[in-house]
């Protein structure tokens, strides 16, 4: 008798209902992703899989083993596919492929460098074979600056853009001890309620196991990190996270039974999505916008990333990602509060000005602290 088919006899013979599976599917994950790190830290440093800090940029001090994305995603697909073997999840097999084709690539990044360029051309095939083959194009913005449908060859490179967008975010959030894999959790748990309120419990399923999976690695990931995710990781979160975000915004306008919260989520979706992502899609927009007025290339690797500035301002890896989450959780209660008293278009105006000042804030408030503390402004 086969493991799936054990598996599936006895969850099926007791009687379990699709939301236990889930929290059963869901703790095993979690206990299964954190236990093999310990095998896979050990096999990264006898092997020599590490991550030397031989370069300013290296926040770490010590050698960590590295690529350790290769352990949560290839724990996420085992479970998924456990979880897919009597519940049919929509275009799951395309789902894995590309999930094992975008590792693979920052499976080789991690140990031979890809330019930059021929790894956005790889991340732009792949993000328009997904959105084409799991029909993730985005169709409407729900009234956001007025527009609401969008034309459907519009509607594909937006998604695509997404996509992308999304993908890229991740693996430069990926910077400090805990920060890309507790952004990628936020937001998998967030889109995981989002799948339940439009009654779509087989994507929440996919939300709750890979958001599990990260659970497993963050424990080892904490400062002082034992391993880091790798571009391996942080590309794959990045899909995944795009995945969900995307279904979502598909989802959000085709269900016919939403529940009273997806009533609440329905018209702001865009900018509820937005905020469970906005660190990491704020981070890329300023870093860009940064190098692109100082003459320089966007590609160009510095020390201008929100993690960064937080650090320099004396924060451990621990504090700056609370402070990360929290603003996150913040920015998403916002989102919901202010779409129920204003349009989406200055919701999402609101919500961006809060970004600025955010950013602002962790740039200046520490120092006019620093200078109140010394006197200095009140002998001026």
């Amino acid at each position: 008798m086969s493991v799936t088919f054990m598996a599936t006899f006895t969850l099926q013979s007791l009687g379990i209902s699709v939301s236990s599976e889930i929290l059963i599917f869901t703790v095993l994950t979690f206990l299964s992703s954190y236990l093999l790190y310990f095998p896979f830290i050990k096999l990264c440093h006898e092997r020599g899989w590490v991550d030397k800090p031989t370069i300013s940029r290296k926040v770490h001090k010590q050698a960590v083993a590295t690529s350790g994305g290769v352990i949560f995603i290839a724990v996420f697909l085992a479970s998924i596919l456990f979880f897919s073997a009597h519940h049919t999840i929509e275009h799951l097999n395309y789902l894995i492929f590309g999930l094992c084709l975008v590792l693979l690539i920052g499976l080789k990044d991690d140990f031979m460098a890809i330019s930059p360029h021929i790894r956005l051309f790889a991340h732009f095939v792949i993000s328009v074979a997904t959105v084409w083959v799991l029909e993730l194009e985005v169709s409407t913005f729900v009234g956001l600056f007025g527009i609401q449908s969008i034309p459907a060859p519009v509607a594909s490179l937006v998604g695509i853009f997404a996509m992308m967008t999304i993908i890229n975010a991740y693996n430069l959030i990926d910077g400090i001890d805990g920060l890309a894999a507790s952004m990628a959790i936020l937001a998998s748990v967030g889109f995981c309620i989002g799948f339940i309120a439009f009654g779509e419990p087989l994507w929440a399923a996919v939300s709750c196991l890979f958001a599990a999976s990260l659970a497993g690695f963050v424990l080892h990931n904490k400062q002082p990190a034992s391993v880091f995710m790798g571009d391996a990781g942080s590309v794959s979160v990045g899909y995944m996270v795009a995945i969900q975000a995307l279904m979502f915004l598909r989802i959000s306008t085709t269900s016919l039974t939403p529940t009273p919260v997806g009533e609440t989520l329905a018209p702001i979706a865009p900018i509820y999505a937005m905020a469970l992502l906005c660190i990491p899609l704020f981070d890329l927009l300023q870093v860009m916008v940064f190098r692109m007025v100082r003459g320089q290339s966007p590609f160009t690797a510095d020390q201008k990333h929100i993690h960064h500035i937080l650090l320099q301002q004396g924060l451990s890896h621990g504090f700056a990602t609370m402070v990360c989450v929290v603003w996150s959780l913040m920015m998403v209660a916002a989102a919901i509060l202010l779409g129920q008293v204003m349009s989406i278009t200055l919701a999402f105006l609101v919500l961006l000005n809060a970004m600025v000042l955010f950013l602002l804030a962790m740039e200046f408030v520490p120092y006019m602290i620093y200078r109140i503390v010394r006197g200095d402004i009140g002998e001026e």
